[in-house]
């Protein structure tokens, strides 16, 4: 059983406890008393600043004794509660802004794709088109002269493109390729060394084994040629060397068509000096290959006699093939075919004698040997001039 004395103290303690949690506003009532003015005379709420709403009236003793344990308790609440009240402070609302960054942009570069064109074809013998005919009519305005320009890459334009790269001092094999192209694309500016002074005159270049034509002092054509090439051959009556004698000279004499000569055909030949011509041969390499005799492309020989009178200056120019001498088994052998040689061509000018002087004509006008010679193929013999 709890005391009278206890009891009033533990009310007592309560009520100012809830009076304590009251004024903090935020501590739960202790017990059930929730009003300090409830209790009357036991005790009175205080001001703000520790003043009573009212003078306390006088206590009894033993109520006193209570009030002051009551006043020392509350005082010992008050700390508490001041010690653990908790001060919530509301925060000023924030505001968020939520910034929605663009959407990344990208920017679409616009890309020019430009096709480079293939490099045009390396154009040789054998090619025809479009292109083999824009080669030829090229080469006909540099002065080099490609045959028909009919668009077929044939003998004659390959001889043609000889001369340019014999004249450019390149490299000769007759393809059209990026070099060659270049060379075609510098124009007239033609590398030609010339010695003589006429304006009219002929010039053979043994060097690069060339012949241009000259006229009114202007090149107005450049060809390939193919000059003796040094070696011995024997006749029936004597060996000698395959040079081109160099010079100056003039067109002393002309045959028309082919000649039956003792070293072979030759077609419409110009003699310059002696038994030595510039004539049209079917066979002309890119090196000297005659016995002496300056050989140029068929073609050509077809068209140049009209175009250079007797009297006309030939130049030849450069360095003499250098004597080269055969063993004396050769040249024995080479002396017996070459009197063989030329009792066959005795026969053949008395089959010719026999043909009578209109089929010669005819026969010479069309560029062509006589029948009988070109069937036995004598045309193609090495004993050529």
């Amino acid at each position: 059983m709890v005391p009278k004395r206890a009891s009033r103290m533990v009310i007592t303690v309560a009520l100012v406890a809830g009076a304590c949690a009251s004024a903090a506003a935020e501590i739960p009532p202790l017990g059930e008393v929730t009003d300090l003015r409830a209790l009357g005379p036991v005790v009175q709420p205080l001001r703000p600043d520790g003043d009573s709403l009212s003078p306390p009236k006088p206590l009894e003793p033993e109520r006193a004794v209570v009030a002051a344990e009551v006043a020392e308790r509350a005082v010992v609440a008050a700390e508490v509660v001041d010690i653990t009240t908790t001060t919530t402070t509301t925060a000023p609302p924030t505001t968020t802004t939520t910034t929605t960054a663009p959407a990344p942009t990208t920017t679409v570069v616009e890309t020019t794709t430009t096709t480079v064109p293939p490099p045009p074809p390396v154009l040789r013998r054998g090619d025809r088109g479009t292109e083999v005919r824009r080669l030829q009519a090229r080469l006909l305005d540099l002065g080099f002269d490609p045959g028909p320009v009919d668009g077929m890459f044939g003998l004659a334009t390959e001889q043609a493109v000889w001369a340019l790269q014999k004249t450019w001092g390149v490299d000769v094999d007759g393809l059209v390729g990026p070099d060659v192209r270049t060379l075609l694309a510098r124009g007239a500016d033609i590398p030609v060394v010339s010695t003589g002074n006429e304006p009219d005159r002929l010039e053979v270049d043994l060097d690069r084994q060339l012949l241009h034509v000259f006229r009114a002092g202007r090149r107005v054509l450049t060809t390939h040629v193919s000059s003796g090439n040094g070696v011995q051959f024997c006749g029936v009556d004597k060996c000698e060397y395959a040079i081109t004698p160099t010079g100056r000279f003039v067109v002393e004499r002309r045959v028309e068509g082919w000649r039956d000569a003792p070293l072979g055909y030759l077609y419409n030949p110009l003699y310059f000096h002696l038994g030595f011509a510039i004539h049209g041969y079917t066979d002309v390499p890119p090196v000297p290959a005659s016995h002496g005799c300056v050989r140029i492309p068929m073609h050509i020989a077809e068209y140049l006699p009209t175009v250079v009178p007797d009297g006309q200056p030939v130049y030849v120019f450069g360095r003499e093939a250098t004597p080269r001498p055969i063993p004396a088994e050769q040249r024995r052998q080479e002396r017996a075919d070459a009197i063989e040689a030329a009792r066959e061509r005795a026969e053949r000018l008395e089959e010719e004698a026999e043909l009578g002087a209109a089929q010669l004509a005819e026969d010479h006008a069309r560029g062509t040997p006589p029948e009988p010679l070109a069937a036995a193929g004598l045309i193609e013999s090495p004993a050529t001039p």
